[in-house]
């Protein structure tokens, strides 16, 4: 194992590490950390601790009883249980705030009855659009039908298959520069095997999602259905 290696596991400087391989206890942080040091290493290294002191002691030439504390520096103090007085401290607290519920709940006057309840009113079904004045119809709304208008301009040969409800108005190649009109009053599914080269108007505006990227056009619904 590196030095470094050690100093990972260990979470020691690599200087002290190295400072304890070469024997060079002058450049640990005080001598008071010997021992906790090469404790902590042998135990990552599982070497024995009670050899190894005997090693420290024969080369400082102390013994002392007063030495034998520095194996216990590096040993977390315990800590006192709170656990146990905390849960019955919420405890108590539960129940006081339960009790105090409950009182307080028995306390409170019993409500007043309504003697009439005023029903709310019945909501109102909206009439159709009754048109009075022709100039009022949308252009494409003819006789209570929605009449809708499809144009498609091609740039380049494409197959064009233009469904409308049940009905197949269309199922051929459109050319190069050629403009088809199409009619129809429940809207039109469109396929198109290729939708780079061609531009489509529904009702006079132009639609972006006709001719706007490469590949095919399938199953796109335009207009406006007639049952709306």
């Amino acid at each position: 194992m590196t030095i470094e290696q050690l100093s990972s596991l260990t979470r020691l400087n690599a200087k002290f590490i190295e400072a304890l391989e070469s024997g060079r206890r002058d450049l640990l942080p005080g001598q008071i950390y010997l021992k906790p040091f090469v404790k902590t290493c042998a135990e990552t290294l599982d070497l024995d601790i009670k050899e190894l002191y005997k090693i420290i002691n024969g080369e400082s030439g102390n013994n002392e009883p007063g030495d034998r504390r520095l194996e216990f520096q590096g040993q977390k103090k315990k800590r006192p249980d709170y656990k146990l007085p905390a849960v019955l401290l919420i405890a108590a607290v539960v129940i006081i705030v339960i009790y105090i519920t409950i009182k307080t709940r028995d306390s409170i006057p019993p409500r007043t009855r309504i003697a009439e309840v005023i029903p709310a009113e019945a909501t109102k079904i909206r009439d159709k659009i009754n048109w009075s004045r022709p100039w009022q119809r949308p252009a494409f709304y003819k006789a209570g039908i929605l009449r809708q208008n499809l144009v498609l301009l091609a740039t380049d040969s494409l197959g064009v298959f233009i469904l409308s409800g049940d009905d197949t108005l269309f199922n051929g190649i459109l050319a190069g520069g050629e403009r088809r009109v199409f009619s129809s009053e429940n809207g039109f599914v469109l396929n198109l095997t290729r939708n780079d080269c061609v531009t489509g108007f529904v009702n006079g505006q132009k639609d972006l999602m006709i001719g706007s990227s490469e590949g095919k056009l399938e199953n796109y619904f335009v207009g406006e259905r007639g049952d709306r």
